[in-house]
């Protein structure tokens, strides 16, 4: 990336870096989030002597080196002999690794989430309520994922058995994800909605569901080795009339719902690889039978396919929760989910842990280029 112009929002993160490098203490309009990433940046920066932006693109680096290890450390909670597999696999999630080198918020946030868990998993319950926060002052719509680890904690310490007493201790070892929701809610009160800047192409309010069929069809084209190796688990789900249920509300919601028409996904913004599937997907009749196909054996394959700990599937109404609200698509919403689905999974084994990974290395190595070049951007 040495010597590579700032791409896409880039140019908005560091201009908000820069004017706080400047002892400015001012906010950008074009920024939704709170300007939390830019401040850490920017003191690191002060306190390395950097300023250029490939040594803000460096400091960002350390950022994405922590987040890898620290789920890596969450992995080993969850499968220990395939930690270091599942590590790998996260730094080169295609939807992930051109960001690791770039002054984007989504690294930052993506940590304070895995600390979290990591955090949970272990029973440092206070400490995982801190890095929830950290993440919701990092991108304001990751209170969500403040929720599902709180939820997360309540089963490590034994919700199932709910009452007064078991509320009571429950309080007062998870009060710091308490003091965060209630931190999120009064800045959502006082803010108006959850985005800062942008706000007319970014509303709090409504539901879209293209995100979630959006992640759903990236989850079939990332996880291609595991969809024929486990084809008969997810098609066996077809024997359960539920199963018939969902696939076909899947089907009626894309043909009512579905509509590709924030502003920021159209054609014009053709340099943006997400916004070229989006409508290559609604090109044809085929190319959108396609898209639902793959959506639909997306979910009927995360429903057979199992997790490491019962409390873990708190992480698709989660999902959900996260994806809905957002108009705009991007690959981006989708990274939080598909990473923690990285820790969550029970193992594959090994031949398909090793083409996971040369699958996503060759396409990490393809959107990397592309941007660098200037020919594509995720």
């Amino acid at each position: 990336m040495r010597g590579v112009p700032a791409l896409a929002d880039e140019t908005h993160h560091l201009r908000q870096i820069r004017t706080l490098l400047e002892g400015r203490f001012e906010r950008l309009d074009s920024l939704t989030t709170l300007p939390t990433y830019h401040a850490l940046v920017a003191a690191l920066a002060r306190a390395l002597g950097a300023s250029s932006l490939d040594d803000l693109r460096l400091v960002t680096l350390l950022f994405s080196v922590a987040t890898v290890v620290v789920f890596r450390e969450a992995a080993r909670a969850v499968a220990p002999r395939d930690a270091d597999a599942r590590a790998l696999g996260l730094a080169l999630l295609p939807i992930l690794f051109p960001f690791l080198f770039l002054l984007y918020t989504d690294v930052l946030a993506l940590l304070c989430v895995g600390a979290s868990v990591l955090a949970c998993l272990r029973g440092a319950f206070l400490a995982a309520g801190l890095a929830a926060t950290a993440a919701v002052a990092v991108r304001q719509s990751h209170a969500v994922w403040l929720v599902m680890v709180w939820a997360m904690c309540a089963f490590e310490m034994g919700g199932a058995a709910l009452s007064w007493r078991f509320a009571r201790r429950f309080l007062a070892a998870t009060w710091t994800f308490a003091a965060g929701a209630l931190g999120f809610a009064a800045f959502v009160v006082w803010n108006g909605g959850v985005a800062l800047g942008d706000r007319a192409m970014h509303p709090s309010a409504g539901v879209h569901v293209e995100n979630a069929y959006f992640a759903l069809a990236l989850f079939f084209l990332l996880h291609v080795p595991v969809c024929i190796a486990r084809a008969d688990a997810a098609l066996g789900r077809l024997r359960s009339p539920w199963a018939v249920a969902g696939v076909a509300l899947l089907a009626l919601l894309y043909l009512v719902a579905y509509d590709v028409d924030h502003p920021y996904n159209q054609p014009v913004y053709h340099g943006f690889l997400h916004n070229r599937l989006l409508h290559a997907f609604e090109a044809t009749p085929a190319a959108r039978a396609v898209f639902v196909a793959a959506a639909g054996f997306s979910a009927l394959l995360l429903a057979a396919l199992p997790l490491g700990r019962p409390s873990f599937a708190l992480l698709y109404p989660a999902a959900l929760a996260s994806l809905l609200p957002v108009w705009m698509v991007e690959p981006r919403y989708a990274l939080v989910p598909l990473a923690l689905f990285q820790v969550f999974r029970a193992p594959f084994g090994a031949r398909i842990e090793g083409l996971l990974l040369a699958l996503w290395a060759a396409a990490s190595a393809y959107l990397l280029a592309g941007a660098v070049s200037g020919r594509l951007f995720p």
